[in-house]
């Protein structure tokens, strides 16, 4: 369970995000909003890597911001592009991602060979991570943050740069994975989280528009898709 209560950011006079709150559940989350909406600032405060200027993050029944080290614990990310070692195979990538993670031994064995099977990728566990393709480096990047088996995880714009056929793989990957635990996605790519079965948090300039499934928020704003949802939300709020 995740709990954001009243979570503001500022940088100096600007205002980041102003008043989010929202709750997270097994299942998947999706932040959606254009570039500059603050879903970034949101994602960064999440992780733990940021704190928030007011307001608090509960995750596991840790606050973020007193419990910093185990509400980690609990949580997995990939930043967009995150960035994956080079020079070492894709198994031993997630062996030394396991044993920074407190997994080793035979647990972090049978840990990295769980989550290969898991994230499909059998066929590159021998590959060189620099080899990698666009599709393999992102099941990477989640089976990294999937290695210590969290009940978090936090995906920054996961589908960026991935052909139809690997986005197609890479969803079926999240929504297998989203029925044990929570998955916040950020994205500024709306049509694809109308296929998900999300819960749809709208942000826009660092406040939250409207949340709710896809089939409520296209009810309130009487639109037929998600982005003219958007359109609409935006223009009656600056009324």
């Amino acid at each position: 369970m995740v709990t954001v209560d009243g979570v503001s950011k500022r940088f100096g006079s600007t205002v980041a995000l102003d008043g989010i709150s929202f709750t997270a559940q097994t299942g998947i989350t999706a932040l959606a909003g254009p570039n500059g909406a603050g879903k970034t600032t949101l994602v960064r405060i999440l992780s733990g890597v940021s704190l928030p200027s007011t307001g608090s993050v509960m995750i596991d029944g840790y606050d973020t911001s007193v419990d910093s080290i185990k509400a980690r614990v609990t949580t997995g990310t990939v930043f967009e592009n995150s960035p994956i070692y080079s020079g070492m195979t894709v198994s031993r990538y997630l062996t030394f991602i396991a044993n920074l993670r407190g997994v080793s031994g035979k647990e972090g064995d049978d840990r990295v060979k769980k989550i290969i099977d898991e994230c499909s990728l059998i066929e590159v566990e021998n590959r060189l991570t620099d080899n990698l393709s666009r599709g393999f480096r992102q099941r990477t990047a989640l089976a990294s943050a999937l290695i210590h088996d969290p009940s978090l995880v936090i995906l920054d714009e996961p589908s960026s740069g991935l052909d139809p056929i690997q986005l197609a793989d890479f969803w079926k990957l999240i929504k297998s994975f989203s029925l044990t635990r929570a998955i916040i996605i950020s994205t500024h790519n709306m049509s694809e989280i109308e296929e998900l079965d999300a819960f749809v948090i709208l942000m826009n300039e660092g406040t939250i528009l409207e949340q709710g499934s896809v089939k409520e928020i296209l009810q309130k704003a009487g639109a037929a898709d998600l982005s003219s949802a958007f359109i609409s939300l935006v223009a009656g709020v600056k009324k």
